[in-house]
């Protein structure tokens, strides 16, 4: 299922999404483990849980109306992190969880031409991996797929 299918509407593939709509699509998903659409900076005001997802914007809160959005995903001692530029996960998102290895996706799934996907792209991801099946390379290879085929 593609994330056009998923998310439907097509305004949102027009327009750079906020932290509320994405909120808002979360619980219309009914994403049980998706804890918030924030800024980078405030992630350590969450407490860990065993399982839990976010969507980080790189740009920290105050700084601007925002930069960029990514993908955490924890999963018992597994975390993952998504960037759809490729790009690796900054240290300050590591720290979070000290005693794991975050594993990042390297895969290109936009340009930057192409910068207003990248909130859905994240939350396509958290939901593909909590709604289907909790394979995270499988998503990511997915995504790049289409976008190979759109370029």
């Amino acid at each position: 299922m593609s994330a056009k299918q998923v998310f439907g509407d097509k305004s949102l593939w027009l327009k750079p999404i906020s932290n509320i709509e994405l909120d808002m699509l979360s619980k219309k998903l009914k994403l049980t483990n998706y804890r918030s659409a924030i800024s980078r900076d405030q992630l350590p005001q969450f407490p860990v849980k065993k399982r839990e997802s976010f969507i980080l914007n790189l740009q920290k809160a105050g700084d601007g109306n925002g930069s960029h959005w990514v993908g955490l995903i924890k999963d018992g001692n597994k975390v993952f992190y998504f960037d759809s530029y490729g790009g690796p996960q900054p240290n300050d998102v590591c720290n979070r969880y000290p005693d794991l290895r975050v594993i990042s996706s390297t895969f290109i799934a936009q340009n930057t031409n192409d910068d207003v996907y990248c909130g859905i792209l994240s939350l396509y991801v958290i939901y593909y991996y909590w709604k289907r099946g909790r394979d995270f390379f499988d998503i990511c290879v997915k995504i790049k797929k289409a976008y190979d085929l759109s370029n």
